[in-house]
């Protein structure tokens, strides 16, 4: 090929250099990419299959005769004490999990030795503590984590550790699905009581499928509404319009989330 304003003489020279040019950006990059895994927090409503991706992703690395970990919190024992499973029912044991004062820096050679990937799945349960050490394994380790859970509970209140992975992941990512009572995109979780909507107990509940359910905003309030549960703050205005001050909005969230740090 000849280029104007170029000689055939060094169009072959160009060409090489820039194939050469080409390859030292592509090393760069994998080396780059291979020096720098990742902490990613992939959230989603529930019944998104964030579990069913996980052990997708678990299955490929399997299939390529790589090793990942499955971690998860052991307080959720809904499909049994070890079982990772999804509503699907594609299900495996998990390798490890994780109590409330598991140190994750102390998991053994044995478990993490040729590790390739650490997935953890319903990570919003975990201690901001725990958190931090899944931020450290990825350099530790030198391998990617890959984190799957809710972003906030019935009430729309962060949980504590998805607080945490939101303000240190390196990649957020939302696992989507439409709402259980309309066509629109779901992004809270609507707990029902006796087939009512309701937002009152503690934050961490484990429950079946028929107790929780994907919602859009629209949908979770009206069910709440017609439930007789508060909605006044999405109705009137922000908070403090109620006459409430901003200590007391405070002191009602750490009420709410108090239970679990």
């Amino acid at each position: 090929m000849h280029l104007p304003g170029s000689s055939s003489a060094n169009s072959p020279l160009k060409f090489a250099l820039f194939i050469y040019l080409s390859l030292v950006v592509v090393l760069a990059f994998s080396l780059t990419a291979e020096g720098m895994p990742k902490l990613y927090f992939r959230h989603g409503a529930v019944s998104s299959a964030k579990t069913l991706n996980l052990l997708a992703v678990a299955h490929n690395y399997m299939s390529q005769g790589k090793k990942a970990i499955v971690m998860k919190p052991s307080l959720d024992t809904r499909f049994g004490a070890d079982a990772v499973k999804s509503r699907a029912g594609l299900s495996q044991p998990a390798d490890v999990l994780i109590e409330r004062d598991t140190n994750l820096l102390d998991i053994s050679e044995d478990i993490r030795r040729n590790v390739n990937c650490v997935l953890v799945d319903e990570v919003q349960f975990l201690d901001p503590l725990q958190i931090d050490q899944l931020r450290a394994i990825t350099q530790l380790w030198k391998v990617p984590v890959i984190c799957y859970g809710l972003r906030t509970d019935f009430r729309t209140n962060l949980f504590p550790g998805s607080r945490r992975l939101l303000e240190v992941a390196d990649a957020i990512e939302e696992v989507k699905t439409t709402c259980q009572f309309c066509n629109s995109k779901a992004v809270f979780n609507l707990k029902h009581v006796n087939g009512k909507a309701d937002c009152t107990g503690p934050a961490v509940q484990l429950g079946a499928e028929e107790k929780y359910f994907p919602a859009c905003f629209k949908c979770y309030k009206d069910a709440l509404k017609k439930a007789g549960q508060p909605v006044s703050v999405w109705e009137d205005g922000f908070p403090g319009d109620d006459d409430r001050s901003s200590s007391e909005s405070d002191t009602s969230l750490e009420e709410s989330t108090g239970s679990l740090n």
